[in-house]
């Protein structure tokens, strides 16, 4: 009777530990949040992409859908480098390789709002982000 006891302690206490594995997964660290974002980019979501987006500086969301649909495909993203700038923002440099073979480097900001990593894309055309 005791063995049975101990085995369904330990198995208890597995689930346990596996349920606080997933409640803690990175799915709200800057990196994950911004990687999610470029995969919905990538897979034209831009309804999905959209919600990612720091509201304090939002597209305008017909024109966001607009550019996403008529950009070339991105097929490879690879973040170069991380900084935390502070508590509440990161920035990231990523090398981004199009189905039309332009390769570039981006800069992307990530803010936490409300506990939430979100996207704050640079929408002054006369502002350039720098590293």
């Amino acid at each position: 009777m005791t063995r049975i006891v101990n085995k369904f302690g330990i198995i208890m206490l597995f689930l346990m530990f596996f349920v606080i594995a997933i409640g803690c997964s990175n799915k709200n660290y800057p990196e994950s949040v911004l990687k999610n974002y470029i995969k919905l980019v990538e897979e034209k979501k831009s309804d999905e992409a959209y919600t990612l987006l720091n509201p304090d500086n939002l597209p305008d969301k017909e024109l966001f859908a607009d550019s996403i649909e008529n950009q070339p495909t991105i097929k490879s993203f690879k973040i170069l480098k991380s900084k935390k700038v502070d508590d509440s923002t990161y920035k990231f440099l990523a090398n981004m390789k199009t189905d039309n073979g332009i390769e570039s480097e981006n800069v992307f900001v990530l803010v936490n709002k409300g506990g939430d990593w979100l996207v704050s894309l640079n929408t002054d055309p006369t502002k350039n982000i720098d590293f």
